[in-house]
């Protein structure tokens, strides 16, 4: 029924792929959609902190909150605003190196992902 409504073009296969047995068809389709959900969860992971919005007022100066950092024995490479958080990437006191998301009014740690 819908052959008359198909073309040739419009339905073709990647090169190659008519020489795979079945198996290797299957293993391949599902080494693609396995391909997919690890590009999915690892963009989530990479998504940025959700932290609260607070007026520009109510925020830890960035200077006094990284020498509070810096007090506490952490080591700085990059601090910067991002979005309505502070993030740090450096060293946390223990040595591992680490990208961290704190809420700017009271600056507890939103999102920690060590590397």
């Amino acid at each position: 029924m819908l052959r008359g409504y198909l073309s040739a073009a419009a339905v073709t296969t990647p090169k190659g792929w008519a020489t795979l047995g079945p198996m290797k068809r299957h293993l391949a389709g599902f080494a693609v959609a396995l391909s997919l959900v690890a590009n999915l969860s690892t963009s989530q992971a990479l998504a940025d902190a959700q932290c609260t919005a607070h007026p520009r007022a109510e925020w830890i100066p960035e200077e006094t909150f990284k020498q509070r950092l810096t007090d506490q024995k952490y080591r700085i490479k990059v601090f910067k605003v991002s979005g309505n958080c502070y993030e740090m990437y450096g060293w946390n006191p223990a040595g591992q190196k680490v990208e961290i998301y704190f809420d700017t009014k009271t600056g507890d740690i939103v999102k920690e992902i060590s590397h």
